[in-house]
């Protein structure tokens, strides 16, 4: 997906050292992995790999209040529980994978909800 472009620009605005020349929002998101809606924007493993010793999704909120983060390890079945939280005013979530499989995850946000599936593996 490509997000909009205040997301790039927020990335870019915090690339130090800056870029001689910035892409096209096109040809920025086509050599990254996003997932959004009117709400929020997360940046998601190029490979759609997660490896469990990292604890951060990196995402973007277009609105403020708090986001809540579901899951559910989807060969086990269960019910989708908490697994992370951030904030809107930070550009980071800090998420917690209780071990390696395919996990659904649902990012809670201003009455939306961002809902995709991941890898997730051990390193």
């Amino acid at each position: 997906m490509v997000p909009p472009q205040v997301v790039m620009d927020a990335i870019f605005g915090g690339i130090s050292p800056q870029p001689a020349a910035t892409p096209s929002r096109e040809a920025w998101a086509a050599s990254t992995n996003w997932i959004g809606n009117d709400a929020l924007w997360v940046s998601l493993p190029k490979d759609g790999v997660f490896e469990r010793k990292f604890s951060k999704l990196y995402a973007m909120a277009l609105r403020t209040g708090p986001i809540a983060i579901t899951g559910r390890r989807l060969e086990d079945g269960g019910a989708p529980a908490r697994i992370g939280s951030m904030n809107s005013e930070t550009f980071g979530s800090s998420i917690s994978f209780a071990q390696a499989g395919c996990w659904e995850v649902i990012y809670d946000f201003a009455g939306e909800q961002l809902r995709f599936t991941m890898k997730v593996v051990d390193s």
